[in-house]
């Protein structure tokens, strides 16, 4: 079984902290599907092979995890961009958004996507 190591940028961590005050069920029900994917990616199923109802596909190898699951109803949509670097096994937080925000998001995590491969190709 592949260990994963986790990485969080700084976006991620000020999204996380916002989430906290101003939509903690979204930040729980997105973190708790963090944790199922960790789970499977734990389990040797590469990152990109992970399928579950609220994982989608974005450009770059990004996935979103969005809030989907047995959390309540009403939540709004939210998404946790991850990228899963299967060279190097780091598992990237990249950031946490919202609908609004969500073209915004992808600009910046297929940005932070494009730093860690040129990163792994002159490493």
């Amino acid at each position: 079984m592949a260990q994963w190591e986790i990485e969080i940028t700084a976006k991620y961590q000020s999204c996380f902290t916002e989430y906290e005050k101003k939509h903690p069920r979204e930040l729980l029900a997105v973190s708790n599907n963090l944790e199922i994917f960790i789970d499977e990616i734990e389990r040797g199923i590469p990152p990109f092979a992970v399928r579950r109802g609220f994982i989608h596909n974005e450009s770059d190898g990004i996935r979103a995890i969005s809030q989907k699951g047995g959390y309540g109803r009403g939540l709004a949509e939210t998404r946790l961009y991850i990228y899963g670097d299967t060279e190097t096994n780091i598992l990237h937080l990249l950031c946490i958004g919202g609908k609004r925000s969500q073209n915004r998001d992808i600009r910046y995590c297929r940005a932070e996507v494009a730093k860690i491969k040129r990163g792994a190709k002159n490493g």
